[in-house]
């Protein structure tokens, strides 16, 4: 038995290297792959050693640091991707073995990191860099002054360090940022509202597609605000349920009783909404004892109880009793005695919040199984509309790109599922073009419902995530009738 059998990542990669390793092979791998493999060079070994005699070398997308950046460089230039997942990339000089593609999802970001590195310069300067950090790690006295420059008060007296007189007035910047905008997005409502009539549910053959002004400002969007007593403001969760809800609306109908399920539903009303259609739902969300210290509770993300899911406005206490169920489920375990049972599910940005871009796509992939033949699902997420490489994964919230969901398309149609066209489009309005940066309220948008009493309070389509511009992202798939 693999000594990393508890560790399903670093034992699928053992077992490819194994059933691919050919004997004398050298291999370049973390501690402890030399327990497994007897020519093995540890990272902390591969100082004065040379690529060319090496036939595998073992990347742990985490611990990369710990070797020479031209080392790293060398070895995928010189030899073949294999074999990634979410931690490894495993390269190799044997021609036998199929090569990754490119643009593979766990390939690409070490390509991209490493493969435009390429002069020595730039090796120099990250050795310098890595240095300087061990010995800022190193030195507490250091540690301390670096942290200093940024106060902005020392020993009573203003801080006249040129760092922080160039920083000084960021948080400020950011206040007038936040409010221009917030007062910009306000007005623009006022002004839609004034000239505003109510609004009647149609079907508009919604795409796959980015939070946008046009959307808010639509009448589709408005007709669910009524229904889900909203206003319509220009805030992408205001957008997320009423995305959410016009699809269902057009694959599904509302003349008849359907039967829907709800991923990660924490305090959302759609449950009682669509149980005031008739409809008999089943709320989801993960264990209790599996969320304490992820801040869910807090910010009205996660429900432990049916109630929490009940909206007097929405539905009576009766019908709301009769036709909605609540079931704890881990959205990287979907029960199989959920398949085929369901006319329709949703998600309303649960599955970045799963781990890692991977097992966001998966869940995805295998929430289709839970549909009947003709089911839909419709999901929403964070997304990054940069076109940068970077964004972020394997992290409490990760944010996917068009590259991800460009490939799930490709394996959902693959699979015989029909996916609605995809709009990368990030719209034209103002409002398209304002990113929202922190602080913001806490439990944003409909999971503060105090913040629909003061439509100053966040409002925006798009924001800063960890320094990445983001907006949501809704998915609309078909499962085949037959």
């Amino acid at each position: 038995m693999s000594i990393f059998n508890d560790d399903r990542y670093w034992n699928k990669t053992y077992q490819f290297i194994k059933k691919n390793y050919q004997r004398g092979d050298i291999i370049i791998a973390p501690h402890p792959f030399e327990k497994e493999f007897k020519n093995t060079i540890i990272y902390s070994e591969t100082d004065t050693f040379d690529i060319h005699d090496a036939q595998w070398v073992v990347l742990h997308k985490g611990m990369t640091n710990e070797l020479e950046i031209t080392l790293v460089h060398k070895a995928l230039k010189q030899l073949s991707a294999v074999f990634a997942n979410e931690v490894f990339v495993v390269l190799t000089s044997h021609n036998n073995i199929r090569t990754l593609k490119v643009g593979d999802i766990h390939l690409e970001p070490l390509l991209v990191e490493f493969l435009d590195k390429t002069s020595d310069k730039i090796y120099r300067v990250d050795s310098q860099k890595k240095s300087l950090i061990q010995k800022i790690r190193q030195n507490q006295d250091l540690k301390e002054f670096l942290s200093s420059l940024l106060h902005p008060v020392i020993k009573g007296k203003p801080n006249v360090d040129e760092l922080y007189i160039t920083l000084r007035e960021a948080k400020a910047i950011q206040l007038n940022v936040k409010n221009l905008g917030y007062l910009l997005a306000t007005e623009m409502y006022e002004r839609q509202q004034s000239n505003s009539i109510p609004a009647n549910k149609r079907k508009v053959d919604l795409k796959s597609k980015l939070t946008t002004q046009e959307d808010i400002e639509s009448d589709w969007v408005k007709y669910w605000c009524q229904c889900l007593h909203m206003r319509p403001i220009y805030h992408r969760k205001v957008w997320e349920l009423c995305y959410v809800t016009q699809a269902i609306y057009e694959n599904m109908g509302d003349d008849f009783p359907k039967k829907g399920l709800g991923f990660g539903c924490g305090e959302e009303p759609l449950a009682s909404f669509f149980a005031s259609w008739g409809h008999t739902v089943t709320v989801t969300d993960l264990h209790p004892e599996k969320v304490k210290g992820l801040g869910w509770d807090e910010t009205a993300q996660h429900t432990d109880s049916l109630d929490k899911a009940y909206r007097p406005d929405l539905v009576d206490r009766e019908t709301f009793e009769k036709n909605v169920s609540l079931q704890y489920v881990d959205m990287n375990e979907i029960p199989r005695s959920f398949d085929n049972q369901y006319d329709y599910c949703w998600s309303v940005c649960a599955f970045e919040h799963l781990g890692s871009i991977q097992k966001g796509l998966d869940f995805v992939k295998n929430a289709m199984n839970v549909l009947k033949p003709g089911g839909v699902a419709v999901h929403t997420t964070e997304f990054n509309y940069t076109n940068e490489p970077e964004t972020i994964d394997d992290w409490v919230t990760v944010i996917f790109q068009q590259r991800h969901i460009e490939q799930l398309t490709r394996e959902l149609t693959e699979n015989g599922y029909d996916v609605a066209p995809l709009d990368f489009s990030v719209g034209n309005g103002v409002l398209d073009r304002f990113i929202d940066i922190p602080p913001y309220v806490t439990g944003e948008g409909w999971l503060n419902q105090e913040s629909w009493k003061d439509i100053n309070q966040s409002v925006h389509l798009k924001l800063s995530v960890d320094g990445i511009p983001c907006t949501c992202i809704g998915l609309i798939i078909r499962k085949p009738l037959h």
